[in-house]
């Protein structure tokens, strides 16, 4: 089973099931402004980068435990409250402009 459906698929929007996103907010990045409620996400491409200059970004706490890279970040451009799952190695956890993010060094195999 996939984890992303596109329900709905237009040159400048989506509507998706996400069952790695459980996290409700909103978010935008350079050329995209999008919803999240729950799995089910809006997605709207305007067209230009109308809000780049609201994109600001700062990690305020890095540790590597093992093979495990854990950072809090604050991101202007993310206000989400839940947890999502970008990759299997790549987990977040939202509370507004603030995530905790948990990823899984699965490229620097140490062991080989």
């Amino acid at each position: 089973m996939p984890f992303q459906l596109d329900i709905i698929q237009r040159p400048s929007w989506q509507l998706v099931l996400n069952w790695r996103c459980w996290a409700v907010g909103i978010y935008w990045h350079d050329d995209i402004i999008g919803l999240s409620l729950g799995p089910l996400g809006f997605t709207w491409y305007p067209g230009d980068d109308r809000f780049k200059r609201f994109c600001r970004s700062w990690m305020l706490f890095e540790r590597r435990i093992g093979r495990i890279n854990v950072h809090l970040d604050v991101d202007t451009y993310t206000w989400r409250i839940g947890y999502i799952v970008a990759a299997s190695w790549d987990h977040g956890l939202y509370l507004g402009p603030v995530s905790l993010q948990i990823e899984f060094d699965r490229w620097n195999d140490e062991s080989a």
